[in-house]
């Protein structure tokens, strides 16, 4: 996933903060020391990153995509990726992207919650591309989807 940050004045923010975390690919599970299920966690996978954004106001992180789990007994959580950017030591946005297309995406109460404008601007759209992350693995195609995020600083 990528995207870039803006301030309200649609500046790009450069040197923003940005936090992601997400369940895994295996269970649908986060790496999470209350959780008495970590056994199911993949040990292979972090659940979290952070980075800070170029003077363009753009960040990367590379991923798995998430997998959807029961937050309760009538609702699944689609797969969704958390976000939380910092500007300076402030915390200025936390929020979350879901994938277009996602089985669940009709039921969940906080998609649901958002007017339909911003339901749109939450949703992903995955897109086949060439990627480079180091040069010692070349360029390979895979899903990319993008996700701006505009913060009050």
């Amino acid at each position: 996933v990528e995207g870039r940050v803006f301030g309200q004045d649609g500046a790009a923010l450069a040197g923003a903060v940005v936090h992601m975390w997400q369940t895994d690919g295996l269970a649908g599970k986060y790496k999470h020391p209350a959780d008495p299920e970590q056994h199911l966690v993949d040990p292979e996978f972090n659940s979290w990153g952070g980075t800070v954004t170029d003077q363009n106001g753009y960040y990367r992180f590379r991923t798995v995509r998430p997998i959807a789990y029961p937050a309760d007994v009538d609702w699944m959580r689609p797969d969704h990726l958390h976000f939380m950017v910092y500007v300076g030591k402030k915390r200025v946005l936390t929020t979350q992207s879901y994938f277009e297309g996602d089985q669940w995406l009709h039921q969940d109460k906080i998609l649901l919650a958002l007017t339909e404008g911003d339901q749109e601007s939450w949703i992903v759209q995955l897109k086949t591309q060439a990627v480079t992350w180091t040069e010692s693995e070349g360029s390979r195609e895979m899903p990319v989807g993008s996700f701006d995020m505009i913060v009050k600083p």
